[in-house]
């Protein structure tokens, strides 16, 4: 079961509309972990995970439902079972591949 975890300080620009929707990280092109989204914003989202594996720095977060929606992720933050994500602003569409470091 998934629980909040305390209040981080809020830097925030943007808010941040509360969800669970299911998602997955990628950290490889085949290495997928599924998660949970709690909530987002126009440049971040908290996560939850099923298990806690140490997050990396970068990875894909894959928000497909309809239609596929994929954004590269910087860790902001991660405490257990929970992360915060940030989206970085892309130069261009080569960016969006799996060569993140």
């Amino acid at each position: 079961m998934l629980t909040f975890p305390m209040e981080h300080d809020d830097r925030r620009r943007y808010p941040r509309r509360a969800m669970m929707r299911q998602a997955s990280l990628f950290i490889t092109p085949k290495d997928e972990l599924p998660c949970m989204i709690l909530n987002i914003s126009k440049d971040g989202a908290m996560i939850g995970l099923q298990k806690e594996v140490p997050l990396p720095k970068r990875f894909v977060l894959d928000l497909s439902g309809n239609i596929v929606v994929r954004r590269v992720c910087e860790l902001a933050w991660q405490d257990g079972l929970h992360a915060g994500v940030k989206f970085p602003k892309l130069q261009s569409f080569e960016s969006i591949q799996f060569d993140l470091d």
